[in-house]
């Protein structure tokens, strides 16, 4: 479904990422792991078209998007929920969830549907619908921030460190949310650092490392063996214990 090749992103005069290729096949949860500054928020803004691509291939559906504005890309069916939430403080979580529907125009029936579908995901949410999403817990936050990317009916699902700052118990919940995500289908590409919780429910992996040499593999090799040069990936191609 999703297909990175040989991609190169800089920060001004500084390369992020060089050569890195990434597959994500459809209905798989793939996570992506590795220290800070290693590139991975870097590569989740240059697949949805908030950075650009200086060398290389993004496709989706087969179709290139690298270079796409971001709204397109949301309209192919990628939806990211970024890290740090992102919300719009002042407004209502209601608005903050509608809003995440605005680039997939659709009938109000339907959006009614989707709205009904993420309070029954995230049942805290159903009494907050008229509070300012600024008042809300940071668990709270991030089910909102989630719960407007699911808005847009996303075919392709880009998480960017949902567990970062959360208790234990809040990480516990929202990853059983992913899980449960997954076994319905939705295709998803998940960034963390807590590398435990996030193999506990991911079909497949990817190690990001900075620095030194670029460890790149096909998916579809099936060996465990990365060829390396520069920054990149490492494939984890073992099953993932659940």
């Amino acid at each position: 479904m999703l297909s990175v090749r040989g991609l190169d992103v800089f920060h001004g005069r500084v390369q992020a990422l060089r050569g890195v290729d990434l597959d994500v096949r459809r209905g798989e949860l793939v996570t992506l792991v590795g220290p800070n500054g290693a590139g991975k928020t870097t590569l989740l803004r240059a697949i949805t078209g908030l950075l650009p691509v200086r060398a290389g291939a993004v496709t989706f559906d087969g179709v290139p998007i690298a270079g796409a504005v971001p709204e397109t890309i949301v309209r192919r069916g990628i939806s990211m929920v970024p890290e740090g939430r992102e919300l719009f403080g002042p407004l209502s979580v209601r608005e903050n969830l509608l809003l995440g529907g605005h680039a997939r125009p659709a009938a109000e029936r339907r959006r009614s549907d989707a709205l009904e579908r993420v309070l029954a995901l995230f049942p805290a949410l159903r009494s907050r619908l008229r509070q300012p999403a600024l008042t809300l817990s940071g668990g709270e936050q991030q089910m909102v921030a989630i719960g407007r990317a699911l808005m847009a009916r996303p075919r392709l699902l880009l998480l960017d460190e949902p567990s970062v700052g959360l208790a234990p118990l809040v990480v516990r919940d929202i990853f059983a949310v992913l899980d449960v995500l997954r076994t319905e289908g939705l295709t998803m590409l998940l960034v963390e650092q807590n590398a435990r919780a996030a193999f506990r429910i991911a079909d497949r992996g990817y190690v990001l490392r900075p620095g030194g040499r670029i460890a790149a593999a096909d998916p579809e090799a099936g060996s465990g063996e990365a060829a390396r040069s520069g920054y990149g990936l490492e494939l984890i191609t073992e099953e993932v214990p659940r």
